[in-house]
């Protein structure tokens, strides 16, 4: 987030500590050239400090450079929406928002998707370049800045969507193939082998549209464009299940969630939290996975936290409390209890700065 004010605060300016404030004052522009688009929203607090919303990292603050606006000087502030019109403002950071050079992938490409992996690697799949669209992939790794080669898609394909699915696959749907035709064809990338694998088809081949992944582990595609006939803009929307071939009733269920400030869930309430079979047995020996795995995942950026069971309070059927789990990734996310290799239906949650 960006902001001015009267006094024409400076780019390193530490005006106050975190505050919230109604939204007293919204305006929202919608920019688009041939290559950008961009969001930005204005509020407005009590003593008629005016700040600006742009282009919000929600787990690190924003990213850009800094820029003169016509009221001052502009600031970075992260931001925070709280719900019920409150938005919780963090004023300055402990240090300037730069960019870094990197590595530099091995094929140029644009129109393509980037998908934060649970084992913290960058997937970046598809898109477009000099010669026609891409099937390649390639892996980034933020521990030595590189990128290595992965497998490629079955099907190349741009302006498609990913969506990282809870069993840690990557399901891309649509896109388009370069030449005139919507992609019909689903795919799922398996991390721990690096290949494709191709899983049904859509209903309408689509390109531009959006994949959002619900808590009950599907994935809904929705509108987007469709080249053929001169269809245009689509307004149908097909749901995607993953397809765990598991009874509804065996799924643990959460009841209600509860973060503390010791980054831990201080309590998790529900049912099935071990399970419905010990897997396989024996006379002496057996395979028992009623053990739950707790899994936090970032709505905005994917990043993936796994929460061990405290050993000092354990876990029954009905409740998990865990050991702490440190840089949780900020904001809205979604709390999945997996038993059995079964997941529960994902439970919303904010995790804030207090909790940190």
């Amino acid at each position: 987030m960006y902001g001015s004010n009267r006094s024409g605060l400076g780019a390193d300016a530490c005006p106050r500590p975190p505050f919230s404030l109604p939204d007293l004052s919204s305006q929202a522009n919608y920019h688009q050239d041939r290559r950008r688009k961009s969001m930005s929203h204005t509020i407005q607090d009590r003593t008629a400090t005016r700040f600006l919303a742009r282009n919000f990292l929600p787990n690190s603050g924003v990213i850009s450079r800094h820029a003169r606006g016509n009221k001052g000087r502009w600031i970075a502030l992260p931001l925070l929406f709280l719900g019920a019109g409150l938005m919780l403002v963090q004023p300055c950071a402990s240090a300037p928002f730069e960019f870094e050079v990197t590595g530099s992938l091995g094929t140029p490409r644009l129109d393509h998707t980037a998908t934060l992996l649970p084992n913290g690697k960058v997937l970046v799949v598809g898109g477009d370049f000099l010669f026609g669209v891409l099937a390649s992939a390639e892996l980034y790794d933020p521990a030595s800045g590189t990128w290595k080669p992965t497998g490629s898609l079955v099907t190349g394909r741009t302006h498609h969507t990913a969506t990282l699915l809870p069993n840690g696959k990557v399901l891309v749907a649509g896109g388009f193939d370069g030449v005139g035709h919507n992609r019909t064809s689903v795919e799922l990338y398996n991390p721990a082998t690096g290949t494709w694998s191709e899983t049904g088809s859509l209903a309408t081949g689509r390109t531009s549209h959006t994949a959002t992944l619900l808590p009950s582990g599907k994935v809904l595609i929705a509108a987007g464009e469709n080249f053929i006939n001169d269809v245009g803009a689509l307004k149908s929307s097909e749901l995607y299940d993953v397809g765990l071939d598991f009874e509804s009733t065996w799924q643990p269920e959460i009841a209600s969630a509860h973060l503390s400030s010791g980054r831990r869930f201080r309590l998790l309430t529900g049912s099935l939290f071990q399970g419905v079979s010990q897997a396989s047995g024996g006379n002496t020996q057996d395979s028992s996975t009623n053990y739950p795995i707790v899994q936090l995942r970032s709505i905005d950026n994917s990043q993936v936290a796994v929460f061990p069971v405290d050993p000092l309070n354990g876990w029954s059927d009905t409740s998990f409390v865990s050991a702490s789990v440190i840089n949780l990734p900020l904001g809205p996310a979604l709390v999945t209890v997996f038993t059995n290799g079964i997941p529960s239906a994902s439970r919303y949650l904010v995790v804030t700065q207090r909790q940190q």
